[in-house]
């Protein structure tokens, strides 16, 4: 008999005990229902995020890029632009662009009838006002001798292009100094843009020539630019900028041919199609259904990006420098980041088609003046693109963060824990490989930067160096310079990195699978309240949709008539089959209480190893069976028992381990408070000691 006291205080236990699962289980609800309202938000932000970027794609933009591009590349005329490599040869191509562009075809006759507005290229592509030709310039620097020998010789030199050397003066008057013909524009501080090419970055601004989309004008300036000398030696850099707009899908291409006369070397061309939709080109622009639930979407992106804002800043106040200790956190200001940027470099675009006024309408305006109208639509593309960029990028981040709610799957969470755990090991093997690949790049630069473009600094040698992982190189060039030299330097690159680097890297991998896959109570340590909570939301989604998927039952309750004439059969076969099984469960009753014993424990297994459950057998007693049957049979029990016994020591001797290890650890943690204890002793003696001196 227990005490009342003991008894009151056992109860007392009880119930706390039972208090505490409750608010357990409470809790892990309410984090239940935590976890699944960010995992549907997050859902459906993803989804719109999704959508918007999909949809700044189209099908058909890719074929107009084929056709404008085909238009610049001109290989079946007799100045195509892969043969401009002087300033003769510029000349013979920009006039055959011109001829092209006003040559009468079937296909222009036709998109004529149609409609006069704009110079028709084909059926359905129009030049989109002027075609303008923009040109950068260096100065003349005089004194260009080197060393003694030239020193009573006066030379003049043209650098390099840069911000410093660049020319601004204006020239190109052949009888009146003073009114010179080619004057250098200031940027517009909306409508300007740098352009980068294979030699150089081109600031803003420049030398401007507007060449009218009339057949005689535009003629005729070419001939006057010609004369003039409008490319000459300072000259650095032409651009060719111009504008199609397809009649059938209402899209806009901003194309621009690049010729860079570099200060030694041949011509550099290079040329880029951006596509412009209606979308990009006005704020609640585009007339389709796949145009409106993208602004919709868009709108939901923005709510979204404010409300994780707010949630983020949340977590700050409440968490402090604790709030940094998670990836996640700065993974999710990286998202915001790249959102944010986006948007802003869209806003910027949307503000400097505005400066323009009307889209279109000076070029569709009648009289002659449509024929001299020029619209800027470069750095409007320019800024798309880089937007749809970021977005790019800004969606691997995205749906790579998908790993965090998923995260749970037993596979899933033991990859992704193992590339969690490997981090730091990662953090040395980048610095370590960063180092050798320094070391590399500048060998090679030095080496063979004076031979090839693609080594002539250190950043083009880093890429190459980089693109040799993927097998995307040519090192024949560097054989042709120097085949022993260039052989060593290529063997140990390919020994050093692509063999022992790689390798460690893989290793990395496996060592932290290894580590992982034997440590079961690091897995342990590893649950958290998030990731039980989520099983708990996928628990309770499965009992519900199981719950509601329970055909049988909602089909007794809605028609009874119809459950009894689908599942009647069904349910008198279970009742014949439960009276066949007590029937030959109480016949085997009768024929002996060592047959009803085993079927009574669950031996029924044991059987066909003992041979006692043939057919044959079945009709037999325990009388009736022979002593070398019986034998047989006690052996077969007797190795089924060993192999138990062997398991169960097995089993033992591990947990023996185990407790032997949590010991030696006990006798380590003893040893250090030992230790620390007597630590503080001997400063508790010392402070006495200062304090009694």
């Amino acid at each position: 008999m227990t005490k009342d006291g003991e008894g009151k205080g056992y109860l007392a236990d009880l119930q706390d005990e039972d208090y505490d699962d409750a608010v357990s289980r409470r809790r892990q609800r309410s984090l239940a229902g935590k976890v699944c309202q960010d995992m549907c938000l997050f859902g459906i932000f993803l989804s719109a995020f999704t959508i918007v970027v999909l949809a700044s794609l189209s099908q058909d933009s890719s074929l107009l890029v084929a056709r404008t591009q085909e238009i610049m590349a001109m290989k079946n005329s007799t100045a195509p632009l892969e043969s401009v490599n002087s300033v003769e040869s510029f000349y013979d191509y920009v006039e055959n662009f011109f001829d092209v562009l006003f040559t009468n075809t079937t296909d222009t006759e036709l998109a004529k009838m149609r409609s006069q507005v704009m110079l028709p290229l084909d059926t359905s592509n129009r030049l989109f006002g002027t075609v303008q030709m923009r040109q950068w310039r260096v100065t003349k620097k005089e004194g260009c001798q080197v060393g003694t020998m030239f020193s009573e010789y006066m030379t003049e030199c043209y650098p390099v292009f840069s911000t410093g050397v660049e020319s601004k003066e204006a020239y190109g008057s052949t009888t009146n100094p003073n009114d010179p013909e080619f004057i250098y524009s200031e940027p517009d501080p909306l409508q300007s843009e740098s352009v980068t090419g294979q030699v150089s970055t081109y600031p803003a601004g420049g030398y401007f020539l507007a060449i009218s989309a009339n057949a005689t004008k535009a003629t005729a300036s070419l001939a006057r630019a010609k004369a003039q000398k409008f490319i000459d030696v300072q000259t650095r850099a032409v651009a060719l900028t111009f504008a199609l707009w397809n009649s059938n899908l209402d899209q806009y291409s901003a194309n621009m041919i690049l010729f860079e006369f570099p200060a030694v070397g041949k011509v550099q061309t290079k040329f880029t199609t951006l596509v412009l939709t209606q979308r990009q080109l006005q704020i609640f622009g585009g007339s389709t259904a796949a145009d409106m639930i993208a602004w919709i979407m868009d709108c939901v992106v923005l709510v979204f990006v404010l409300y994780y804002i707010a949630e983020e800043l949340s977590e700050i106040s409440i968490e402090r420098w604790a709030y940094l200790e998670d990836g996640w956190n700065i993974l999710d200001w990286i998202n915001m980041g790249l959102l944010l940027t986006a948007y802003t470099i869209r806003m910027t675009a949307y503000m400097e088609i505005g400066s323009v006024g009307q889209l279109g309408a000076a070029e569709t305006v009648g009289g002659p003046g449509r024929f001299e109208a020029y619209t800027n639509l470069q750095g409007i593309a320019n800024k798309v693109d880089t937007s749809r960029l970021i977005n790019a990028i800004n969606a691997v981040l995205l749906w790579g963060k998908c790993v965090k709610y998923i995260g749970f799957f037993p596979y899933i969470h033991f990859l992704f824990n193992i590339i969690q755990d490997s981090m730091a090991y990662f953090v040395y093997f980048i610095l370590l490989f960063a180092i050798i690949q320094i070391g590399f790049v500048i060998s090679f630069v030095v080496s063979f930067g004076d031979v090839l473009a693609e080594l002539n600094s250190v950043a083009a040698g880093w890429l190459y160096t980089i693109r040799s992982v993927c097998a995307d190189i040519d090192v024949l060039p560097i054989f042709e310079k120097d085949a022993i030299v260039g052989a060593v330097f290529i063997l140990l690159y390919y020994i050093v990195v692509i063999l022992v680097c790689i390798n460690v890297f893989f290793s990395i991998m496996a060592a932290t699978l290894m580590e992982a896959t034997y440590d079961a109570r690091k897995a342990e340590s590893q649950k958290n309240e998030k990731s039980e909570a989520i099983v708990v939301v996928i628990q309770m989604t499965r009992e519900y949709f199981g719950n509601l998927c329970q055909c049988q039952k909602r089909i007794r309750q809605l028609s009874p008539a119809l459950a009894a004439r689908i599942y009647g059969a069904k349910k008198k076969a279970v009742e014949d089959g439960d009276v066949k099984k007590n029937d030959r469960q109480g016949a085997l009753k009768d024929r002996g209480g060592a047959r009803e014993e085993m079927d009574a424990t669950g031996a029924k297994d044991d059987l066909p190893m003992l041979g006692l459950r043939s057919a044959e057998n079945m009709s037999k007693t325990i009388k009736e069976f022979t002593p070398k049957e019986v034998m047989r049979a006690v052996e077969h029990l007797a190795g089924r028992v060993l192999s138990k016994i062997h398991a169960c020591g097995i089993e033992i001797r591990i947990e023996v381990l185990r407790v032997q290890e949590s010991l030696g650890q006990m006798v380590g943690v003893a040893e250090a408070l030992s230790m620390r204890m007597d630590k503080i002793q001997r400063s508790q003696n010392k402070f006495l000691k200062d304090f009694a001196g």
